[in-house]
């Protein structure tokens, strides 16, 4: 069996040579992403009927999608928020407003998974960086902080350092 992404690019290929076994593959799609699968005997000449079953796993928070600044999920100040960097590929971004605060941004990851790397970035208004933080233990949390002024609008980036492995965490943002 090979996956091919939209492009007809293969992604993927899996085999079992031994005859009449079952196969499976799980991989992550993008929403609305088209994939295209072709089935072919392992040994060249064998036949058989087979029955394919294509399903959707639920693989993803309540924030998703939030890939990009521009889909990023507001949350409020000194409230913590639970998320899943769900695989290899995921990115959370989140949008926070200071309102009549300036001072020093808090930003705490609590990692509640024993595989996520947690890599924090923070950015202005602008979308430009600010700060970056990461601790490459798996399961170990991470705080970054950054001054910050009252009135805009800054946004936080999670994702798994390296693209490595996926978690959950919370994340607290507070400004002091």
């Amino acid at each position: 069996m090979t996956l091919f992404d939209s492009n007809k690019s293969a992604t993927a290929s899996i085999a079992n040579n031994t005859p009449g076994a079952n196969l499976s593959h799980r991989f992550v799609s993008a929403p609305g992403q088209r994939h295209f699968l072709r089935v072919a005997s392992h040994n060249v000449g064998s036949i058989g009927a087979y029955l394919l079953r294509v399903r959707m796993l639920k693989s993803y928070d309540r924030f998703e999608p939030n890939e990009t600044a521009l889909a990023a999920k507001s949350i409020n100040l000194d409230s913590s928020v639970d998320a899943e960097i769900s695989d290899n590929h995921d990115v959370d971004y989140f949008k926070v407003a200071t309102g009549r605060r300036s001072g020093t941004m808090l930003v705490k990851l609590v990692n509640r998974s024993s595989t996520l790397r947690p890599y924090l970035h923070l950015f202005d208004s602008r979308k430009s960086s600010m700060r970056e933080g990461l601790n490459d233990t798996p399961g170990a949390d991470l705080e970054v902080t950054q001054k910050v002024l009252a009135g805009h609008d800054y946004f936080v980036r999670v994702q798994s350092y390296n693209n490595n492995l996926p978690g959950k965490y919370t994340l607290t943002v507070s400004v002091k």
